[in-house]
């Protein structure tokens, strides 16, 4: 299964980045080009929870994706359900207090036909890297205000 790794140190609390990192429809703000996020279904017991399906509709195709894992500060994990030709698509963000700040760490994996395969890995790490910068920006933002 094709995957890869991306970290990020931040300069702002935990929980700071673990709220921007969560914030769903906030995504929108920080995500470059016509990217829109939204909250189709809550989470069972926390608004930006496990069970939440968020859909990202841009140029393309929108996808859906639910939340699996939901660890205030720490943890985050979610998969593609619908909308991109991948399957068994999982990503999990690991957060740790680290040299005064949150050091991220963002793992997708996923599986596709063989012709797409390579080439999607490509777009996903380039699309996962603006986000995780995204997040970084704006954690660090608010943790200056």
């Amino acid at each position: 299964m094709p995957g890869f790794l991306i970290t990020k140190q931040i300069n702002a609390p935990i929980q700071t980045v673990f709220d921007v990192l969560t914030d769903h429809e906030g995504a929108t703000a920080f995500t470059p080009g016509p990217v829109k996020f939204t909250l189709e279904k809550e989470g069972t017991s926390d608004r930006n929870g496990v069970g939440a399906v968020r859909k990202i509709s841009g140029a393309g195709p929108a996808l859906r994706e639910e939340i699996y894992r939901y660890d205030p500060a720490t943890h985050f994990s979610y998969g593609i359900i619908s909308g991109a030709p991948v399957k068994n698509h999982r990503g999990d963000v690991v957060l740790e207090e680290r040299a005064g700040g949150t050091y991220m760490t963002y793992r997708v994996t996923f599986d596709a036909a063989l012709p797409l395969r390579y080439p999607l890995l490509g777009v996903m790490r380039g699309v996962v890297g603006q986000l995780a910068s995204g997040v970084k920006k704006t954690a660090e933002a608010k943790a200056a205000a």
